[in-house]
């Protein structure tokens, strides 16, 4: 089966045959986050020289598991994630170190707290986040949510009453409990399935 990869369905290439059918992608998808963000992720790592089976391994996982933790598209009812000056739950960036020539590294940072719609029953739940970290369990190579779960322990606020969470979320200012950052490896694969990222968790005061 020949796979269209990623990059050359978003920038419009011409096809490029491969074996690998594990590293298939659907592409005709109703998430509105793997349309709004989906082709930008996809240009950066193609023009950053990530090899084709890190771009279709990166980009399978932030659509098949990521996008899905986004929840619809924004409404007058979501609330603004605290990631960006503009709410929105999802940045990235071409990382450049000075004094070499190696390629830029693509860094991507996402909110999944659930902020469309916010939920009326824990809006300090982590159980969208706890989705996408068990993904990265058999995908990244050594992987060990031990410190991930040691620190959300002290850090998840949800079990509170409703009325102390809306209290913390009007002192801080947002109700983004936790941020995850993906900073995407030129690593070899030491596995078909396997997914070359360092993974980042950042829990908000």
């Amino acid at each position: 089966m020949d796979i269209l990869l990623p990059t050359d369905f978003e920038l419009g290439h011409e096809p490029v045959a491969q074996q690998d059918t594990h590293l298939a992608i659907q592409y005709k998808s109703d998430s509105y986050w793997w349309h709004t963000i989906g082709g930008d992720i996809a240009a950066l790592l193609y023009e950053a020289r990530y090899s084709t089976r890190t771009q279709s391994a990166f980009l399978t996982f932030f659509k098949n598991v990521i996008c899905p933790q986004l929840g619809p598209a924004p409404s007058a009812t979501s609330a603004r994630s605290s990631l960006t000056m503009g709410g929105n739950p999802f940045e990235y960036c071409l990382e450049f170190e000075s004094g070499t020539t190696r390629n830029p590294i693509v860094k991507v940072v996402v909110d999944a707290s659930p902020l469309r719609p916010t939920s009326s029953h824990g809006p300090l739940r982590m159980a969208t986040t706890d989705v996408v970290v068990a993904g990265l369990a058999p995908r990244v190579p050594g992987f060990d949510a031990s410190w991930y779960l040691s620190f959300r322990r002290f850090f998840d606020l949800a079990h509170l009453p409703l009325a102390e969470q809306r209290v913390l979320i009007a002192s801080a200012g947002h109700q983004s409990p936790v941020e995850l950052g993906f900073d995407i490896q030129y690593e070899h694969h030491p596995s078909p399935d396997s997914l070359p990222v360092l993974a980042k968790v950042y829990f908000l005061p």
